[in-house]
């Protein structure tokens, strides 16, 4: 259901809440510093969750905290969770957008699907990577993100799929599009299933040769065998 301020969305078959946003909510006081710290923020998330009965603890973990300010409107805490199994993201995530001043939830969402793949690892993060730089041709990538997940080849409604994900710059870029890339490699059969290239007005990556910046995970394969993954929160519910 929505109205003119605020959209909320109910799974009709558990009650449970899996989206939520207050459209019309601008933060009180834009000029001051924010009135609460980062670790309040995700106090704050974690007790709607608990509220809405969605308990944010086991396998769900927080990937990312971020703050963002704008001098006209908003400052807002960004909360993302994912749950991580034997070091694979499932396909499920919480976002969450708090309110700097007064802890207030601006807008929530939340995806915990079934994993219906095998998580059948054949590639390292590190040979996954090197199909991708190979095909792009880089001399000298820096890896930004990288992370083992369970999601949408090519973004939901696509198969769901085992893959590693990157975020990779080009250094020695001439053309905004040739900066940045991100990228899907199936880890069981190393197909590239996702190469999406970034439009031109993307800013030009600075020259100069860098190391790869960020460790990639590394996934207990000997803890997958077998095992089972647990039941999602509308599962349970």
């Amino acid at each position: 259901m929505g109205g003119p301020g605020a959209n909320l969305w109910i799974d009709q078959e558990t009650g449970l809440t899996v989206e939520f946003s207050n459209l019309s909510y601008r933060s009180p006081d834009v000029a001051s510093p924010p009135k609460i710290t980062a670790v309040e923020a995700v106090a704050r998330g974690e007790a709607f969750l608990r509220q809405i009965g969605v308990e944010p603890n086991g396998t769900w973990t927080l990937t990312s905290q971020t703050y963002h300010e704008s001098s006209l409107t908003d400052k807002e805490f960004e909360l993302k969770w994912r749950r991580i199994f034997h070091g694979i993201e499932l396909a499920s995530l919480i976002y969450m957008v708090v309110d700097a001043d007064e802890g207030q939830i601006i807008s929530y969402a939340l995806v915990d699907d079934p994993v219906v793949v095998p998580l059948q690892v054949n590639l390292t993060g590190e040979e996954a990577l090197a199909l991708v730089i190979n095909k792009k041709g880089w001399q000298h990538p820096v890896l930004e993100g990288g992370r083992l997940q369970v999601w949408y080849a090519g973004g939901y409604p696509g198969p769901q799929t085992l893959m590693w994900s990157f975020e990779i710059s080009n250094p020695d870029a001439k053309t905004g599009s040739d900066s940045y890339v991100r990228a899907d490699v199936d880890a069981a059969t190393g197909e590239i299933v996702g190469l999406g290239e970034p439009a031109g007005f993307f800013g030009l990556m600075p020259k100069g040769k860098r190391k790869v910046s960020i460790m990639l995970p590394k996934p207990n394969l000997k803890a997958l065998r077998g095992a089972k993954v647990p039941p999602t929160v509308f599962q349970l519910a």
